[in-house]
């Protein structure tokens, strides 16, 4: 008897290119027949079919394979290795307490404040900590190391200072988006290593220690601080004249390429969640990679993501500054009025499209010059006079962006007379509004 699935024929007969009969199987008065009387022809299907039994030969089915999952008592349940077997493998120069220092604090942190219990998803999450850190631990390393061959005299540290120090007396005054003693605790992190760190292995397992942080949130706030140093040492670098940075030709490619690399490894998150220091960097990168390469293109694209992201935080809304860190308030008030200036800037001189323009405002523009709860972005010298400073370079700030706001509602009204009165008899009549709103700017 056959099984009461599907016939098919036996080997022996799919050999010889015989199929299988359509015919009711059984064991037919065929079989007692001479040879020579029986269709060989077909193949009945049976355990022993005609063919082969009229050819005295074994016959044999093939095995039918198996669809479908696995059964369950076949699943491997063998132990999952444990988390620290699976991290990867750190640069042979880092000491192995330190990568395992990570590794736990990275669990412990999975296991706390993650909503994901799955090691599957732990895993990678720790894979993501680690490669964040490895490529930002080399991306820095090659920057220590083309410092010291481009400026054999003087050491990573003391250029990090200087670059800092250039900042605030040259360019903090048109560009005041970063708080000085922040740029030097990150410099002093980064930057100075200890005397007793005379071996390059005890080198790179400091510069590793720097990047270790608890959860990826702490972890790309330590990116960040570099990023943003090291963009404003290339803006600075770009910027300067020779007499004060004369090596300024030598470092600034190397921190220009730093700062996009170091922004590339977390890049993703900073845009899911931007705060001040991602809207600095962009705005110091386009500029320094204007002054570079004088590719327009790529300095406007990486201008309008500070932009876009300006739009997302509603920076133009005085509320949505509300409860801020007093540093993290100022500067985000001055970023975004910096970013404001350029995009008028680029209105008037038909540079490039804008992304921060007042009838793309979900409310009116409420942001105000000042905080009610201002502090200093200076804290580099102890005179009294520096808070005085800094409200001027400010107030002279302010009074620029004003400027170019007036320009370019100046243009603004004038582009859109023309449109809608053609004869230029009957501009001044058609648009008294406008000329009144361009008078009290």
């Amino acid at each position: 008897m056959t099984s009461p699935g599907k016939r098919q024929a036996c080997m022996e007969c799919r050999r010889r290119k015989v199929k299988v009969s359509n015919a009711d199987p059984g064991f037919r008065e065929a079989r007692v027949r001479p040879v020579w009387l029986t269709r060989n022809d077909q193949c009945d299907g049976l355990p022993t079919c005609k063919n082969c039994y009229a050819a005295k030969a074994s016959c044999r089915y093939p095995t039918p394979q198996k669809r479908g999952p696995k059964p369950v008592k076949l699943r491997d349940h063998s132990p999952r290795e444990p988390l620290e077997s699976t991290f990867p493998a750190t640069a042979s120069s880092v000491e192995s307490g330190d990568a395992e220092l990570l590794v736990a604090r990275g669990s412990s942190y999975l296991a706390s404040d993650s909503p994901l219990s799955n090691s599957v998803t732990s895993r990678t999450l720790l894979e993501l900590l680690g490669s964040q850190a490895q490529t930002a631990t080399r991306v820095h390393l090659d920057l220590l190391a083309g410092l010291l061959i481009a400026t054999p005299p003087h050491t990573a540290a003391s250029i990090a200072d200087h670059c800092i120090s250039l900042y605030t007396q040259y360019i903090f005054g048109v560009v005041p988006i970063c708080h000085e003693g922040r740029l030097r605790d990150t410099a002093n992190r980064f930057f100075t290593l200890p005397s007793g760190a005379d071996g390059l292995a005890d080198h790179h397992a400091r510069i590793w220690r720097c990047f270790a942080a608890n959860t990826e949130r702490e972890q790309v706030e330590i990116l960040r601080s570099l990023t943003l140093l090291t963009a404003v040492c290339a803006e600075v670098a770009y910027v300067a004249p020779d007499s004060l940075l004369p090596d300024k030709h030598l470092i600034a490619p190397l921190f220009l390429h730093a700062s996009r690399q170091t922004l590339r490894v977390y890049e993703d998150y900073d845009i899911e969640h931007p705060n001040s220091s991602s809207l600095s960097i962009r705005m110091l990168l386009s500029s320094a990679i204007q002054q570079a390469t004088g590719k327009q293109e790529v300095a406007f694209h990486i201008l309008n993501e500070a932009g876009l992201m300006a739009m997302q935080m509603r920076l133009y809304d005085e509320s949505s500054l509300a409860g801020q860190e007093p540093i993290e308030e100022n500067i985000l008030r001055n970023a975004f009025w910096q970013l404001y200036v350029c995009d008028k800037t680029a209105f008037v001189m038909k540079t490039r499209p804008v992304t921060i323009h007042e009838p793309l405002f979900e409310c009116e523009l409420t942001l105000k010059d000042h905080s009610q709860h201002s502090v200093p972005l200076f804290v580099h010298g102890q005179e009294q006079s520096d808070a005085g400073l800094e409200y001027q370079l400010l107030e002279r700030f302010h009074v620029i962006r004003r400027l170019w706001a007036l320009a370019a509602r100046v243009i603004q009204a004038m582009v859109s007379n023309s449109r809608t009165a053609p004869d230029p008899n009957t501009k001044a009549e058609t648009s008294p509004d406008s000329i009144a709103q361009v008078s009290e700017a």
